[in-house]
Order: structure tokens, then sequence, then C-alpha cells
């Protein structure tokens, strides 16, 4: 009998235990499928996604779709021959029938979201597994729960006999010497075990310290979270500047006079480096519009932006639109939130000079009543005008551009503990977009995180997770 070993029990070593298990009794093979998981339980990382709701997929993937991936994706080229590849290969191993304990029909999926559009949800609705379609494309379980997903994996892993050891950290992965010799799996206890293929479906640090000189690495770092930053209306602590990014997009305009304020900051209790504008915004949320600029010859240029809910935090700014953004920002970059989204800058303007006029009242009072109190002081700081003042009209300018730009310095990751993904790990470039197969090691393939790839919030990363763990498995049976 020969066997494969999964090492990583998430998303993408469970699809790929899963199907590799189910492939093997469709085409009548004697196969031992092993996965190796250092935690006491599988499936942690489902648990957790969606905020414990799994956003496991979306409705917008579309897989032939080359300039689609490309702008999603990181090495979206490599992603889409990927994907594309999963979908040739459904006439190999088709769905139906009893192999993964579901069934052809599956009726509850149907009238909730078609399944045809790609083998990722064909493999689910194999499962049983029924979801529902939320805003931005977004698919989650139609129990709400993440564990709904999981429970499916896990009965599929039972009912096709798939062996699982918790409590087994892989220590190394040591390709074969010579041709058809077998993989060999040094644990972390000492002992080792062998395998004919193995699939690595770790994070892309954890498979540099298990594969080696056998791949070529991309470096690590976290995406996918908050950032943080300092306000640009408030004077950075000394040493604390941030370095200019030399890349280039597709939008420059002037760099706008955002640092109006120059005095020293109060509050003798405050901590070294701490922003009292964050402080004062610390859990505030805004729905919002936020776009990432990057100084350039003394002007900005944008490089990405989006729109969304904004939670200021006192280390910088998080929430869904700022975790995106995390995925080009560095550090000297700035962060202009428009806290008016539906309002042009004209308008904005002609709004603000109307209620100057109309209402004789502070600038910090005028600004309530579509601002909550503390962001409508900060805004009133950025264009340098008296919270507590008369509000004049010539103010209005000032005011209209802080509303619309109030900006922050990037200096960095806010909180790697909440980063969703990692960018870097196996380097794509070594990697058989066909087959997800090392190149110069045929008998290990490598899939999801572990490969540098990840893309926006929404369910892509994990769809990207199903389906490379999806293409390996297959890929490996046409070798067993």
């Amino acid at each position: 009998m020969k066997t494969l070993a999964i090492i990583g029990g998430g998303a993408a070593g469970l699809a790929a235990a899963v199907e590799s298990a189910r492939c093997a009794r469709l085409r009548g093979v004697d196969l031992r499928v092993v996965v190796y998981e250092a935690d006491q339980k599988i499936g942690r990382s489902i648990l957790r996604s969606g905020n414990g709701r799994c956003n496991f997929s979306n409705a917008g993937i579309l897989p032939w779709d080359n300039d689609l991936l490309a702008s999603l994706y990181q090495n979206g080229a490599f992603v889409a021959r990927v994907m594309q590849e999963l979908e040739r290969s459904a006439n190999a191993f088709p769905f139906g029938g009893e192999a993964a304990g579901g069934s052809a029909a599956c009726a509850p999926c149907a009238p909730l979201q078609d399944s045809a559009s790609n083998q990722v949800l064909a493999f689910f609705q194999e499962l049983g597994l029924a979801w529902r379609q939320e805003g931005e494309g977004r698919l989650y379980p139609y129990a709400n729960k993440a564990q709904s997903l999981l429970d499916a994996l896990r009965r599929a892993l039972a009912e096709l006999e798939v062996t699982v050891q918790l409590e087994s950290p892989v220590a190394s992965v040591e390709p074969p010497v010579n041709s058809g010799e077998r993989v060999t799996l040094r644990m972390a206890d000492g002992a080792f075990q062998r395998a004919d293929q193995v699939i690595v479906a770790v994070g892309g640090t954890l498979a540099q310290m298990l594969l080696g000189s056998a791949a070529d690495f991309v470096p690590t770092r976290p995406l996918l979270g908050p950032v943080a930053a300092w306000p640009l209306c408030e004077p950075r602590p000394q040493g604390q500047g941030g370095s200019k990014g030399r890349e280039q997009g597709a939008r420059t305009e002037s760099l706008p006079a955002l640092r109006k304020a120059k005095g020293k900051r109060k509050g003798r209790g405050a901590e070294p480096c701490a922003s009292s504008v964050l402080n004062g915004l610390d859990n505030i949320r805004v729905r919002c519009g936020v776009r990432l600029a990057r100084p350039t010859s003394g002007k900005l240029l944008t490089v990405a932006q989006e729109t969304g809910e904004v939670l200021f935090r006192k280390y910088g700014l998080s929430g869904i639109a700022v975790f995106n953004l995390s995925r080009f920002a560095q550090p000297g970059d700035v962060l202009l939130v428009d806290l008016l989204p539906d309002l042009s800058a004209d308008r904005a303007l002609s709004w603000l000079e109307h209620r100057c006029q109309a209402r004789r009242e502070s600038a910090a009072d005028m600004l309530q009543g579509f601002l909550l109190p503390n962001v409508a002081r900060v805004v009133c700081r950025q264009a340098g005008v008296d919270p507590d003042a008369l509000a004049e009209r010539e103010q209005a300018l000032p005011l209209a551009r802080a509303c619309k730009e109030l900006g922050f310095e990037v200096r960095g990751i806010g909180d790697a503990a909440q980063c969703q993904v990692h960018r870097g790990g196996v380097d794509v470039a070594r990697v058989s977009p066909r087959t997800l197969q090392l190149s110069a090691t045929p008998s290990i393939r490598v899939v999801g995180e572990a490969l540098d790839v990840d893309a926006p919030c929404g369910g892509y990363n994990l769809h990207w997770a199903w389906a490379s763990g999806l293409l390996a498995a297959r890929s490996a049976m046409e070798d067993l």
C-alpha cells in the first residue's frame, strides 16, 4: 500500500486529505492517507475565520478570468493557472455518488448557491454543505457557524478512513536521495516516517523550516491586519519618521498640507510615543473611504483605496478596509480617511460653507451633525481650526479638506496577532502550477499559505487554500 502524507490540518491540508482519499476510492486505488497535525485539534484556523462564521469562498471568483484573479491575488498569474488546471481535472475526478459521503443531488444547496461555477463549490456540495451568499459575494455556511463546515470535513475524513495524527509535529521533510525512493519525514520527537508522496500545507515560515534547501523562499510578513499609524495633525515623536516608498502607481496629486498642528503634545501622563489624537479616537468606528498614498517627489501617489468600516485604535487604524490596504502599505505611506464618502470635494465644501453661515456655533458643534464628537475635534485640529471658536465661512475649505482626507502616516503592522495571512513562503517560480510539485522534487507538493500567495478579505484566501489542496490531491493521485 502506498502512502500520501499531508503535513498540516488546516484548510488546504484537510481539502487535500479528503480529495485524495475520495479520488483513490473512485479509482479503486489502495492508498493510505495520513494527516500530520502539530496541534491537539484539526481545523483551528477554519474555526477562527470570519469571526467564527467562516467566509469560506466568494461567488465573484471566476477561475477563467485571468485579469480578475491577477487583480485579487499576489502572484495572480500563477493562481489563475492553478485554478484553471483544477477545473480541467474535473472530468478525470468527477463528483457524484457516495465516494465522499455526499450525494450528487445535494438538494439543499441548489437554491442557495449554484455550485457549478467552480470545483471548490462542487467539492463542498459533495460533502453536503449548504451555504448562503452575503454582501460582496461572500459565502458562509448556511448554519452561520464555521463548525458546520469543519464537521462536514471531519465526517468525510472518517468515512474515507483518513488517518489523522494529532500532536505530531514534523521537524523536516527530506527529499529522496535516489530516484524511486520515498520521502522521509523527520518528526519532532526524533522518530521518522516515510511516504511515497507528500503535500506540505503549513504556513510559509514553517514551510521553510520543513523544506530547507529543497525549495526557494520569499521572506514572510503578516498581512490583512491593523496598521500602526501616526496622525499627520500631531507632531511625530523624535526618531519615529517613516521611510518613503518608491513604487509607482496610477494617479498623483499635490501633497496636501496636512501637518497643521505644530504645538507640543499635551498630557504629562501620556506614555512615550503615545498619540493623544488616537487615544481620543480609540474604539470609534466610522463608515468611510480610505486611500493609501505614497509620498513621491513631493506628491502623493495613490497605491490603493477601499470603502468600508474603519476602527480607530490607540496604535493606528483597523477594520476590513484597512486590512485590505495593509497588503500594499509600507512605512512612510499615508492613509487618507474620507469621512464624507458620499460627497464630492466640491459638494462637501458647498455644504460646509452653507453650515458656517447658517449655524452660528462652534466648529466642533457644527461638525457634530454628521461626525461623532471626538472625530469632529480631530478634523478641526487637522484643519487648524479652533474647535470651540465660532465657525467662520473661510474655515469651510480647510474643514472640508480635513473631512475628505483625515491623514495618518503608516508605521507598519499594528498587531501581527490579528493578521489573517502571511505574504511570502515558497517561491511560486519553483513550483509547477499544473501539479503544485516542487521543480526539484516532484514527490513533494506545496499548497495554501505555504506558497507566496495572498488576497484581500472576502473568502479569497480560503478559496485558494481549498483549490490548491484539491489540485495537489488530484495531481498526487496521478503519480500513485
